[in-house]
């Protein structure tokens, strides 16, 4: 009973830095601001990426953001509501399980 409580405990921990966890793609440290831009910028290591889908998108955040098959914004616009960002993070995790 014991292993299988530590391996599940195990398995919990994974679940959550993996898929619960929004970390920077190049760096992995995490991040929790959204201010209505979905083009982010790493405060750790500089890396720009998209909180729709958490690529490092190097010099082209923002024309990646536009064109991003996750992109929930009306027009696909870079900006968006804190519910859009919500939306897209559950939709995001969904597919990691």
């Amino acid at each position: 009973q014991a292993g299988l409580a530590g391996v599940a405990l195990g398995h919990r921990m994974e679940i959550i830095e993996a898929i619960l966890t929004l970390k920077c793609p190049r760096c992995k440290a995490a991040f929790v601001d959204f201010d209505g831009c979905f083009a982010l910028t790493c405060s750790q290591c500089g890396c720009g990426f998209c909180a729709y889908c958490l690529r490092d998108c190097g010099g082209e955040t923002h024309k990646h953001v536009a064109n991003c098959d996750r992109n929930l914004a009306p027009g696909r616009d870079v900006f968006a509501s804190r519910a859009v960002f919500e939306r897209a993070q559950q939709i995001r995790r969904r597919d990691m399980v």
